[in-house]
């Protein structure tokens, strides 16, 4: 996994730097979104519709929800874990009424 991701991150690296991208949003969202580690690990990035501090800092990126638009191919399962650490009873009110 070290090495894969060792590998993107040179092409990545490459690649923005050939291209001459100086805009720090955009070598942020190549550095996440082109690197298929990071996306299996913490998903992709776009720019958020408005700063907003998170982590302890200001953001200007945001994790995009690809799970609302993605089409299956072959109907094979796709398999996600938490992104906000929500409540359980934020994500569905029945979680009350089963574990009041």
């Amino acid at each position: 996994v070290i090495a894969a991701f060792d590998f993107f991150e040179r092409k990545i690296q490459a690649e923005i730097k050939a291209e001459n991208i100086t805009d720090q949003d955009e070598i942020d969202m190549r550095e996440q979104n082109l690197n298929p580690v990071k996306v299996m690990s913490s998903g992709y990035e776009g720019r958020a519709p408005e700063p907003f501090f998170a982590g302890g800092k200001m953001r200007t990126l945001q994790r995009l929800k690809w799970w609302e638009t993605y089409e299956a191919k072959d109907n094979r399962l796709v398999v996600i874990g938490h992104y906000w650490r929500r409540f359980l009873d934020e994500v569905s009110p029945k979680v009350l009424e089963k574990y009041p």
